[in-house]
């Protein structure tokens, strides 16, 4: 199974179900937060080495970190509520954050699955172009013209 070839960090992940959301790759698991509190430059480093991106948010505002690893061509797993389906559209696989066999289920498909990976990393990497701060202010600017 995944729980057991992935680690011990894989099982502090889903236990902590969004507590300590990271990044998996050659090296082991990374929490986004040790990465965001060392540095954001290396964030793209990560998010380009990792195998998958994993972000069972229970509640988000927008949705930074999925949408970074997208476009960083990392396949991405997340919670299926609040902002993420909206911003993620089809380029992420949902579940439901409560429920870690459905976390456990999706990693263990991204990670057999080459198809899925393959898809997920082109659609992810057109879905993160719609999100640009230049689209962002020209959007801005339109709303306020009205």
């Amino acid at each position: 199974s995944i729980l057991r070839r992935a680690g011990a960090a894989i099982v502090r992940l889903l236990l902590d179900a969004g507590a300590n959301v990271g990044a998996v790759n050659q090296e082991g698991f990374t929490p986004y937060r040790q990465a965001a509190r060392e540095g954001r430059e290396d964030l793209p480093a990560l998010y380009s080495a990792a195998r998958l991106f994993i972000y069972p948010s229970f509640y988000e505002g927008f949705g930074f970190p999925p949408l970074e690893a997208a476009a960083c061509g990392a396949p991405v797993i997340v919670g299926h509520g609040s902002s993420l389906p909206e911003i993620m559209g089809d380029a992420a696989l949902y579940v439901d954050p409560f429920n870690i066999a459905d976390i456990a289920w999706a990693m263990e498909r991204v990670l057999s699955d080459w198809t899925l990976c393959d898809r997920l990393k082109k659609i992810g990497t057109e879905q993160a172009k719609k999100f640009t701060w230049d689209k962002t202010t020209c959007t801005l600017t339109d709303g306020l013209k009205l």
